[in-house]
């Protein structure tokens, strides 16, 4: 019989082995989850950047047996980050997550190519871990059919071949965050410097944009679920959180980080700013959020992946005027900018400054900051001009009126489009004869085509004109953002979002504005406002005006947004890349001719 000492003393070494295998598991748990997380981190290597665990480049033979190798050959160059591939020209390039190769899950369905048909991927045999590695070292399906030449073929010895596929396995595996079965968070950030008119109709328009979606709708049109939809189940309601910024901008970080802790969103819809937009970019950055396209005044040259802007705002105007002043008749005089202290316009003159500074130019540039509150500043701001100068403008609304008090400036005066707004417009007609305007936008009298969708929504809705070129920048991004998500169907991964709009922006500004061109042409015909807009308008539910203005258009519909042509390449931030010098020809609104055309600096 055992001692009872012995006894007590071996069930205590029994729970010293118990805790030790314990602490054993875990590290080796550990271990194996880290080692998971490595051989995944040494896929991504290899998908993104065309390297190898060993250091060595990823080698891979093309059509015709061309080599190929490093980042020339990786995976991401046609699959994209998302995984999801993209159209180029007529080829479909397919998904490659997990999910599409392994058959994962839901059945998986992606719109490829909108102009025909809305096409989809097409259906294949799944994988397993043997296929896929002979359809990346032979280029072999898993229908045991050669694919396109155009695929490279890759030479992966076993651990790097683990390696990839660990990675593609997890690659767009879940949806992003602010995405549910049912719906889909978007947040809207207004910063505090905006105007509190600019501030309500923005907000109110959006919240008028999302119950319109929610109804089954889309801004602007009747929105039918397409088959695809329908089949997959996949449309969702949406929610908008509006985050309203206070304080200074360096406080903006830690407002942001707690209200996306509170709710996680998809991405940020649009924005309104009329100061620096950097801290909500940074944030956006951060956070791998994707910002989609917001109303600012100013965006930098350099920019992160997940902002797209409409342009970029004052800096392209400035070098827009560096490249006319630079190939016009040389300035005689000086170049005097005008704008307020610490506002956004200080950003288009130190940009102008170094455009000029860049192309050798040596005409004197003078900086007159307004520091004092009013018009009267603003005046003694415009003093002492002489016939010899250029004076440039970088001011907004309530300080551009001080043209129209007392006598104009006897030099040469530009003004910032952006930033003015249309206030030029009110201007006593003697304050317009030597008033040009630098303007990102479509000029006026060819606005009214690619507008009318929006100038009908908006008297339909009856929402007040407040900022014409931001209330129509809204209205694309949200009517945008809707189709776009309508394509996406269950994909709904953040860099699957900005990769569509990066590959179909130019093709979906095309389609839309053929469909809207067409449906404009039946919008005085009776029956045809409710077919269209749906039962509960009607063409008298539209002002008169406003109906003959979206009927009677000449000018050819080139797209659905204020600006001449939108797109986006791999890459590319800013959709507009140019803009007008144009010169007021007469009191009205229209009455801006452009000697010069389209400048794109």
């Amino acid at each position: 019989m055992a001692h009872p000492d012995y006894l007590s003393r071996s069930g205590q070494w029994g729970r010293v082995v118990g805790v030790l295998a314990g602490l054993l598991l875990c590290l080796l748990g550990g271990t194996a989850a880290l080692a998971a997380d490595d051989l995944v981190e040494q896929g991504r290597r290899i998908y993104v950047d065309g390297v190898l665990p060993s250091g060595a480049p990823l080698t891979a033979l093309r059509a015709g047996d061309v080599r190929g190798e490093g980042s020339s050959v990786a995976c991401v160059t046609c699959h994209r980050p998302s995984g999801m591939g993209q159209v180029e020209g007529d080829l479909q390039v397919r998904p490659i997550t997990g999910n599409y190769l392994y058959h994962i899950g839901r059945k998986n369905m992606a719109t490829m190519d909108p102009r025909i048909g809305k096409r989809m991927n097409q259906a294949h045999a799944g994988y397993n871990d043997e296929t896929l590695a002979r359809a990346i070292r032979e280029g072999i399906n898993s229908q045991n059919t050669r694919m396109v030449t155009l695929m490279p073929r890759y030479n992966l010895e076993a651990p790097d071949m683990a390696a990839l596929q660990a990675y593609l396995k997890q690659l767009s595996a879940n949806w992003s965050p602010g995405v549910t079965a049912k719906m889909i968070h978007f947040a809207t950030i207004v910063t505090p410097e905006v105007e509190p008119a600019r501030r309500k109709v923005y907000v109110d328009m959006l919240q008028g944009i999302f119950d319109q979606k929610n109804g089954s709708t889309m801004p602007g049109r009747r929105h039918m679920v397409s088959p695809a939809e329908m089949l997959g189940g996949t449309e969702r309601n949406w929610t908008l959180h509006v985050w309203t910024l206070e304080g200074a901008p360096e406080t903006w970080a830690a407002q942001l980080d707690a209200l996306y802790a509170r709710q996680p969103v998809f991405a940020v819809l649009g924005g309104l700013s009329s100061g620096d937009w950097s801290p909500v970019a940074d944030f956006c950055e951060q956070k791998r959020l994707p910002n989609w396209f917001p109303s600012v005044d100013y965006s930098p040259s350099e920019h992160g992946r997940y902002t797209v802007y409409f342009s970029r705002g004052v800096g392209l105007e400035a070098d827009v005027l560096a490249k006319t002043l630079r190939d016009g008749a040389p300035v005689k005089g000086r170049i005097v900018q005008v704008y307020r202290e610490g506002k956004i316009g200080q950003k288009g003159s130190e940009q102008l400054r170094a455009a000029l500074a860049e192309t050798g130019d040596k005409t004197v540039v003078e900086d007159r900051v307004v520091r004092k509150p009013g018009r009267k500043a603003v005046r003694e701001a415009l003093s002492g001009l002489s016939r010899s100068d250029v004076a440039v403008l970088w001011l907004t609304p309530d300080d551009l009126a001080a043209l129209g008090e007392g006598a104009p400036p006897k030099s040469r005066v530009i003004v910032s489009g952006r930033l003015a707004r249309g206030q030029w417009a009110t201007l006593p007609l003697a304050s317009k004869k030597s008033l040009e305007v630098v303007t990102p936008y479509l000029l006026p009298h060819n606005q009214d085509a690619n507008l009318a969708t929006y100038r009908i929504w908006m008297d339909l809705r009856r929402f007040p004109v407040v900022d014409d070129a931001m209330q129509s920048e809204l209205f694309f991004a949200a009517s945008y953002m809707t189709a776009t998500i309508s394509e996406m169907l269950d994909n709904l991964y953040v860099d699957y979002l900005l990769e569509r709009v990066e590959n179909m922006l130019t093709v979906q500004e095309t389609l839309r504005a053929v469909d809207e061109s067409r449906m404009r042409s039946l919008a005085g015909k009776p029956g045809a406002m409710i077919a269209h807009y749906g039962p509960e308008t009607s063409p008298e539910g539209i002002h008169r005006s406003t109906l003959e203005r979206v009927t009677n258009i000449k000018a050819e519909q080139t797209g659905t947004s204020i600006y001449p042509a939108l797109g986006l390449g791999a890459g590319q931030r800013h959709a507009s890349k140019g803009a007008y010098l144009t010169r007021v020809a007469g009191p009205g609104l229209h009455d801006l001719v452009s000697d010069s055309g389209w400048i794109v600096p």
